[in-house]
């Protein structure tokens, strides 16, 4: 299981050992350790700079574009078929190459009306840098420019690398959890509790962890998280003890439009995919989330497929 230091930073101050130290604390008290990794470049150098020439108009479809992305002879040129709106000859973008994993799927071949498209054109929200899903592609130019960076220099180089301010390195720490530990250190509030016991030092967790030994204060926090993108609180009371089943709360989501669902904010999108989860959009990441994070298990159910069954 994956685990990033950053993460659990959250929980616990670490600040005291290394990568090393806590390699040896974490095998020799709690699991072993399989690698600690420094990761550097978040898409293993398959996110690079490029920029597009030869800008034409999809002739099936009125909204896509068809243009060559030219990566300065580092790479071969590729053909990508894209819909943004801000598509232009000599725009500086970010291109994920073919092989490419990204938090919500991995980049292959693919036919647009026709036309076979090799990679693709990432906005700021592909990359995990903005919550709300990108109106176009993140234009580079300007933010070169102002790093006095050559575009003819930085062309085919992994964008982690030219631009680290974006993609701070992370640490991931690969810890094997057997099965007997899983419901006590698969999570990163678990693993923080674990290490302060091994270090034997119950100050070094934050206030947040601290307050999350306390089932009232994690109820509290996790209504507030969901009200907060509802207009509805309805509860409903279940008193049949024989479903196993207490209460649960029915919320409404209210998209800002009918096909837009939840986004986890970006952040915790970060902190899945550098942790080998997937995302699968809307609430289902939400509740994932909790679990990795604090090993609360949920589920999320469709409020009109509630509804139809119950009726």
């Amino acid at each position: 299981m994956l685990f990033v230091r950053s993460w659990l930073r959250e929980y616990i101050d670490l600040s005291a050992y290394t990568n090393t130290q806590l390699e040896s604390i974490i095998t020799q008290k709690i699991a072993e350790v399989d690698e600690i990794e420094v990761k550097s470049d978040w898409f293993n150098s398959r996110v690079v700079i490029g920029q597009i020439t030869k800008l034409a108009k999809h002739p099936e479809a009125d909204k896509l574009n068809i243009f060559e992305v030219d990566f300065g002879g580092i790479l071969p040129n590729v053909t990508i078929v894209s819909a943004a709106a801000n598509s232009r000859d000599g725009l500086v973008i970010p291109v994920a190459l073919n092989g490419c994993l990204l938090p919500f799927m991995t980049i292959a071949p693919r036919k647009l009306r026709g036309i076979e498209s090799n990679g693709m054109g990432c906005g700021m929200s592909e990359l995990m840098l903005e919550t709300e899903s990108s109106s176009g592609l993140w234009e580079l130019n300007d933010i070169l420019q102002s790093k006095n960076l050559k575009i003819d220099n930085v062309l085919g180089q992994s964008i982690c690398q030219i631009l680290p301010e974006y993609f701070e390195p992370q640490t991931i720490i690969d810890i094997k959890v057997l099965p007997d530990k899983y419901g006590q250190i698969a999570n990163h509030l678990g693993m923080a509790l674990e290490l302060s016991i091994a270090l034997e030092d119950y100050n070094l967790l934050t206030e947040r962890a601290k307050n999350l030994l306390n089932i009232d204060y994690v109820n509290s926090e996790y209504a507030k998280l969901i009200e907060a993108m509802t207009k509805s609180t309805t509860r409903i009371e279940i008193t049949d003890q024989s479903n196993y089943v207490n209460s649960f709360d029915l919320y409404q989501l209210t998209p800002k439009t009918p096909d837009q669902g939840y986004n986890l904010p970006h952040i915790y999108q970060q902190r899945m995919f550098l942790s080998g989860r997937n995302l699968i959009g809307n609430m289902g990441d939400l509740s994932n989330y909790l679990l990795v994070d604090i090993g609360q298990p949920s589920h999320m159910f469709d409020h009109q497929k509630l509804v139809e069954t119950t009726n």
